[in-house]
């Protein structure tokens, strides 16, 4: 019973802030609710479908080389979303209606772990800075738990052990790239991000761009 009552509160709260989301959006001028319920199934299957072949295999292999096979890599993809710093600079301005989307459709799904890296959170944070916008990027990555004291956004740690794999994987000086690109491969994750080509370059091909969805 217990469970079952926690289960709702986690999808009430995600509801919430979905809501909100979605508020923030039509408060900014943006039309939303016909793109909205459009692109709901796509986001969804696109998300809980497993990876084409060929779209995380090459940077896989470039990072099971470069840290000698220790890289932990998961037997099933998940269901998760990895934001980079595009996405999360685009939802912070609220400059894009199809950014508010995703990232509602992500919320509201309770199956769906959202993930910034924390090179790509700091990337973000700098640009922003003392703007209108800094103040909702915080309160989307620092902002309100949720009733299991889970974030809305999840920024892990940054790990030590990543450093060769990522010294390996620099792209144009953006490290934060690199981290995002890692963080999804374990689960073999979508990315949100206004530059897939940055990812495709490095050798993973399963993103989704937010200004062309």
């Amino acid at each position: 019973m217990h469970k079952v009552a926690a289960v709702n509160q986690q999808d009430q709260w995600r509801s919430r802030w979905a809501t909100r989301i979605i508020g923030e959006y039509h408060a900014a001028g943006n039309a939303f609710d016909g793109l909205y319920q459009s692109m709901l199934p796509h986001l969804h299957s696109n998300r809980n479908s497993d990876p084409q072949p060929g779209q995380t295999d090459a940077l896989l292999a470039t990072v099971q080389r470069v840290t000698r096979g220790a890289f932990p890599v998961s037997p099933v993809p998940w269901p998760h979303l990895v934001l980079d710093a595009g996405v999360i600079s685009s939802y912070a301005k609220l400059d894009n209606p199809t950014v508010g989307v995703i990232l509602a459709e992500a919320v509201a799904d309770s199956d769906c772990r959202i993930v910034v890296s924390p090179l790509a959170y700091l990337r973000t944070a700098v640009e922003l800075h003392g703007t209108r916008p800094f103040g909702r990027l915080l309160r989307l990555l620092d902002g309100q738990a949720g009733p299991d004291g889970e974030p809305l956004v999840d920024v892990p740690a940054f790990d030590g052990d990543h450093v060769p794999a990522l010294t390996a994987l620099a792209v144009d000086d953006r490290p934060d790239v690199a981290h995002t690109a890692m963080l999804a491969l374990p689960y073999r994750c979508v990315i949100a991000t206004t530059d897939p080509g940055a990812y495709h370059r490095l050798g993973y091909l399963r993103t989704i761009d937010p200004t062309r969805a």
